[in-house]
């Protein structure tokens, strides 16, 4: 600790004997107002050490067997000075605890009453208390949730200081300030909801958004689902208010016949001749939704196998206006065989949208 230095002239003051009690009064006044060499303090009269303890607590350090007022001044002043105490009162406790609950940490043996106003005063004195009880553990979390409350209503943001936040804390702070919910670890659907229904555009903090979550946020503002990576059909549907134009990609699909099989996989067309002939494609289609690209003149080599590169619809557009809403995906071929018959068919079906 610091030393406090009082002038010469107070410390000659102080201890001059026969002074009166206009000299005693003009001492108090003097250590209110200046500091000094703490160490003579002890041979001071009570008024002169409750003056300086009042003034600065850590003097009591100085006073041997200070009276029960002075120390009430001290640990009033700083409640963690009940160290420098002998066998503090109950009283004396008390109220350094009431000042600072970590002064429960020099405190042995204190009663329930003494431990309680310690962890009302701040919760984290717990960790100081052996064998805390049910009531003392209660009201820490009482008063944490109190503080953390006041916390988070002044500043949403601030969540981010408070571990494990309860789920009324984070409705708290999600009401002060939607975008808090980016400092909420795997938040529950209704802690999203809330967020979204703050601000729409929370939905982009939030990693994994239920479905739920990500309708409430496109309803209340369609534009929320650029900020979605993945939405569903309905999603969709509930951003643009009934209707949604959606991207058709290619299925995995297999159609034909004994003479021609047509495949997709992953996107690409490969088309298969297992007869023991040639066989000539006129034309092949391939019907991607209200989509159809057509190429013609390919030459299949008995049992051979052609992967065709020239179709590029890749992607084709379709409004939707239910979930039921499905596409169709398949071929339509014209063909001939080695002894110039021609021949055909046509096979599509219908694929949900995802």
């Amino acid at each position: 600790m610091q030393k406090r230095f009082l002038t010469t002239s107070i410390i000659l003051s102080i201890l001059l004997s026969g002074c009166g009690a206009g000299d005693s009064q003009k001492n108090v006044a003097a250590v209110k107002q200046k500091s000094e060499t703490l160490e003579n303090i002890n041979n001071s009269s009570e008024e002169v050490q409750l003056a300086t303890v009042k003034k600065d607590g850590y003097a009591i350090k100085h006073i041997q067997n200070p009276s029960e007022q002075v120390q009430l001044a001290a640990v009033q002043k700083y409640g963690v000075v009940i160290q420098y105490i002998t066998n503090p009162s109950e009283q004396v406790q008390l109220a350094a605890v009431q000042q600072n609950g970590y002064a429960i940490k020099y405190i042995k043996n204190p009663s329930e009453q003494v431990q309680l106003v310690a962890v009302q005063q701040n919760r984290e004195a717990l960790e100081y208390i052996k064998n805390p009880s049910e009531q003392l553990q209660l009201a820490a979390v009482q008063q944490s949730e109190e503080v953390q409350l006041a916390i988070v209503q002044k500043n949403g943001l601030d969540i981010m200081r408070i571990k494990n936040p309860s789920e009324q804390i984070q409705l708290a702070a999600l009401q002060q300030n939607a975008y808090a919910i980016n400092y909420i670890t795997n938040p529950s659907e209704q802690i999203q909801l809330a967020a979204v229904q703050k601000n729409s555009s929370a939905i982009y903090y939030i990693i994994n958004p239920s479905e739920q979550a990500q309708i409430a946020a496109v309803q209340q503002d369609g534009t929320a689902i650029k900020y979605i990576k993945t939405p569903t059909l309905k999603v969709k549907l509930a951003a643009g208010k009934g209707t949604t134009v959606v991207s058709l990609d290619k299925p995995n699909s297999k159609v034909g016949n004994k003479d021609i099989i047509i495949e997709t996989y992953n996107k690409t067309v490969k088309i298969s001749n297992p007869t023991k002939q040639f066989i000539t494609v006129v034309s092949l289609s391939e019907y991607l939704g209200d989509d159809i690209m057509t190429l013609r003149d390919i030459t299949l080599p008995p049992d051979s196998i052609k992967t065709i590169s020239g179709f590029d619809i890749h992607s084709a557009k379709q409004t939707v206006h239910s979930e039921n809403d499905k596409f169709i995906y398949g071929f339509a071929t014209e063909y001939k065989v080695a002894n110039g018959q021609v021949k055909n068919f046509y096979e599509t079906q219908k694929y949900p949208i995802r």
